[in-house]
């Protein structure tokens, strides 16, 4: 973020308090001195541009449960059932043995799976 040079400060303060001095106290709002403040920049030469839009990543909602295959131990999404998904056998094109079967007990997997229902 760019400090906001001493010029435009001074500016901002004139316009704040030029308000105060000619609004009665029980009629001043916030939104009344941030016009005033906008009015006084334009009219002196600066520009007023929104902030760009801060990227938010999203998080999932919920995390796909995985599990370890005991055939070819890497971790794959589990079905509802809480199958290990078919998967091909690593660098092959045929099933890996340990498809469909339940992850392998003790794995990291299963030991988080067994955290998060404690």
């Amino acid at each position: 973020m760019n400090p906001i040079p001493p010029a435009a400060l001074a500016v901002m303060r004139a316009a704040a308090e030029d308000y105060r001095l000619i609004t009665p106290a029980d009629q001043t709002t916030p939104a009344g001195i941030a016009a005033r403040i906008a009015e006084y920049l334009i009219s002196s030469g600066y520009e007023i541009r929104p902030a760009p839009a801060s990227k938010v990543r999203a998080t999932p909602r919920s995390p796909t449960p995985r599990g370890d295959c005991p055939g070819c131990g890497r971790p794959h999404a589990l079905t509802l059932k809480g199958l290990i998904r078919k998967h091909p056998a690593p660098g092959r094109s045929i099933r890996c043995p340990g498809a469909c079967r339940p992850p392998v007990p003790g794995s990291v997997h299963s030991r988080a799976r067994a955290a998060n229902a404690a």
